[in-house]
């Protein structure tokens, strides 16, 4: 339901009340991490703001300027963002779309699982996959979900002499990631230390597993954080013999026994990559659908300069 007396206020990053902010996302039963004040601080070069009324409801804007064209885009481990607060309709969230400003001449911007999908006509909607567990129930139970797949992994990694290794910090993580990561994804200059300072904020909610070989050189290695009854799974280095023998498989599984009967839900932060969202799937893991609105009106010569990213494949109609 909207408000008769709605106001949506475009807010510059200076003004935005931060601990109004914060209560806004953190009130939100589906309020996430990626749209703290702190983690918008560290992860978007600057980020401006929708606001409804004093705080009802809140929308950042992450953007950015180049060739003299100011865009809105996701930032580096920032998947979903959205709109947050009291529940969502569809007329409101299309309020707040259009209630961006004008200026901002391209949208890429992914909206979290709860809310309608956007039906503007004027810019392109894709679905995307997020995958979620539950871990409410006992392991026991959780695990009779696995594919046999991922139970024969983690019985090839447990034979090769694979063991969990708790004590190590983030640097360990950081490690594998500089490696691995420009395989399949651009590595922005500064990401890894804005993953740092991220990581040392909500220090006291993060769990960082990993996975040695029968020597103790680790193969993989995870930081999970808790916020609003979400576990996670943030930030992943997987180095490719690990792959081959299963560590991936069994450092989730040991989280997943950690975990279970808790009333935490595992968020894989899912993938479009079809081999990467079946190993998801493989845990029980549930689809948790979302979509990202995709705008264009850059002048025709300079379109070029934010094609549609190729894992946008489904459109919706």
């Amino acid at each position: 339901m909207i408000p008769s007396n709605h106001h949506i206020t475009f807010v510059k990053h200076r003004a935005i009340d931060k601990t109004k902010w914060d209560r806004t996302i953190v009130s939100d039963p589906n309020g996430l991490i990626y749209a703290t004040s702190f983690y918008l601080d560290c992860m978007a070069e600057e980020w401006d703001a929708l606001v409804l009324n004093d705080y009802e409801w809140v929308m950042p804007l992450p953007v950015r300027k180049k060739m003299g064209v100011h865009y809105i885009f996701q930032p580096s481990m920032t998947p979903i963002l959205g709109i947050f607060g009291k529940p969502v309709t569809s007329d409101l969230l299309e309020l707040f779309l259009t209630a961006i400003p004008s200026n901002y001449k391209l949208w890429d911007i992914s909206i979290n699982h709860s809310k309608p999908i956007p039906t503007g006509k004027s810019y392109k909607v894709f679905q995307r996959k997020n995958f979620v567990l539950d871990l409410s129930i006992m392991y026991d139970n959780i695990y009779q979900q696995y594919h046999i797949n991922t139970k024969r992994n983690i019985a090839k990694a447990i034979a090769n002499g694979c063991k969990i290794k708790r004590d190590m910090g983030i640097e360990a993580v950081i490690a594998i990631c500089k490696v691995e990561f420009p395989g399949y994804t651009k590595v922005e200059k500064g990401l890894f230390k804005k993953i740092e300072i991220a990581y040392n904020y909500f220090l006291k909610d993060t769990t960082i597993l990993g996975i040695t070989n029968e020597n103790g050189d680790l193969l993989s290695a995870a930081v999970f954080i808790n916020f609003n009854g979400r576990t996670i799974y943030w930030l992943v280095g997987n180095k490719p013999e690990g792959r081959n023998l299963g560590s991936s498989a069994m450092l989730i599984d040991y989280f997943i026994k950690l975990s279970a009967g808790t009333k935490l839900l595992l968020d894989f932060e899912g993938s479009d990559v079809t081999g990467i969202a079946q190993f998801y799937q493989r845990f029980g893991a549930k689809l948790e659908p979302y979509y990202t609105i995709f705008y264009n009106r850059l002048p025709f010569l300079i379109s070029w300069i934010k094609p549609v990213p190729a894992l946008y494949n489904k459109l919706v109609p």
